[in-house]
């Protein structure tokens, strides 16, 4: 018997001693001298401790899966993208369990993971996830044991883990933005933030095509870019900045404040081979869903504490709330009646505003603009405001060309 079964008998057998002599006591006090009565009495006690005693041994004792997990498959180095289920069972051997039906797919093939208290069985599921999957269900739906089938509706959500290739692609679309304060004396440096290459535009050129040239558009937050009038890209490393070229400028397009934070910068080059996120999003301007516990990476450039930046840092966290409100500290402009946002728990720090939050799966899902020290979470505009925020901003860019007649891209 377990220890766990012998510590709950102990536990009912006292309880029904200690209400055998009440009762005794009771019959005692009133009187009551007939033995078939007293007999009577024990007999009932009797048969009910007994009766517990088995219905308390056979939930102990039955076969139970108590938790259903997924996590990626380890073991499968060479391959990516492969996951494991891992079932927690009580009440019984490895040697008993005969098959388990997860998604209606039935395994006999598993290996036990070895642990002090419990079994924990592992299956192999391969590639769990399709191509765009960011989650997905996994339902233990029955378990043989000893040849008897115990039906279950365990399940859990089992979200995809970052594969770091696509965090390397999407390290090449996001940029460091130094901001200046220029006249005729110079320039001075005022603030650092980070920056996402959203759009490229190529520029007729006549002819030859010698003089051909590129515009980025680059989204960041206002608080970023707020008091400026010079702006130096840093792409791919700290060293590599814009304006390079001659001709080669960088523009304020416009801003997006109302109860958010974002800004579009334009690149103007001559260089070519400077990428742009590949997202469908910004051309389909429907925003990919997101859900709580989701997993996700920030890439940003914080500021570190020698003063340096982590030139496009790497976070992993997930989603902690979908919906919020922000207020900016210290600020008498922006989110004055609060922005809204998701947190997640991939904060960078400073100079990381203006950065890009990902899914698993590389589409961007939200733009970073804000941060709680204490509690290490940081807040992102989701992608359905930043889309609205686009359009706006281009389409004022749009009218303020036409007004001036000068040359409108043909993107617009």
């Amino acid at each position: 018997m377990r220890i766990i079964n012998k510590i709950l008998m102990f536990f009912l057998s006292g309880i029904f001693l200690l209400l055998f002599f009440v009762v005794l006591a009771y019959s005692t006090d009133m009187h009551i001298r007939n033995y078939s009565a007293r007999h009577a009495i024990n007999r009932i006690l009797n048969t009910t401790e007994s009766t517990l005693k088995a219905f308390v041994f056979n939930i102990n004792d039955t076969p139970y899966a108590r938790n259903l997990s997924i996590s990626k498959d380890d073991t499968e180095r060479l391959l990516k993208g492969t996951y494991v289920a891992n079932i927690t069972f009580d009440n019984t051997d490895f040697e008993q369990i005969g098959a388990i039906t997860l998604n209606d797919i039935k395994y006999t093939d598993y290996f036990e993971t070895l642990h002090d208290k419990y079994l924990v069985v592992t299956i192999k599921l391969g590639v769990f996830f399709a191509e765009d999957e960011t989650s997905k269900t996994l339902n233990l739906t029955s378990y043989e044991v000893n040849g008897k089938v115990y039906n279950t509706s365990l399940s859990t959500i089992a979200f995809r883990e970052i594969n770091y290739d696509i965090v390397d692609a999407k390290k090449e679309s996001v940029v460091g933005i130094q901001v200046k304060v220029a006249n005729a004396f110079g320039s001075r440096a005022i603030s650092w933030g980070s920056g996402i290459i959203f759009k490229k535009v190529e520029l007729s050129s006549g002819f030859s095509g010698l003089n051909k040239m590129y515009e980025y558009y680059i989204l960041t937050n206002a608080h970023v870019v707020e008091g400026g009038n010079d702006f130096v890209i840093h792409y791919q490393n700290q060293t590599n900045t814009y304006p390079k070229y001659r001709n080669d400028k960088v523009e304020l397009i416009g801003t997006y404040t109302i109860n958010t934070d974002i800004a579009i910068l334009k690149l103007t080059t001559r260089q070519s081979n400077i990428k742009a996120l590949n997202d469908a999003q910004f051309e389909t301007k429907i925003p990919v869903e997101i859900q709580e516990n989701q997993v996700v990476f920030a890439i940003g450039s914080p500021v570190n504490e020698e003063g340096g930046y982590d030139f496009n840092n790497t976070k992993e966290g997930i989603i902690l709330d979908l919906h919020t409100n922000v207020y900016i500290k210290d600020t008498n402009d922006l989110c004055v009646s609060g922005c809204e946002a998701f947190q997640t728990s991939a904060m960078q720090g400073n100079g990381s505003s203006g950065g890009g939050i990902f899914n698993a799966v590389g589409d961007l899902i939200g733009l970073h603009f804000a941060a709680n020290l204490q509690n290490g979470t940081a807040s992102e505009i989701p992608m359905s405001i930043i889309l609205i925020a686009i359009d706006d901003i281009l389409i004022k860019a749009i009218i303020e060309k036409e007004e001036t007649g000068l040359y409108v891209p043909s993107f617009f």
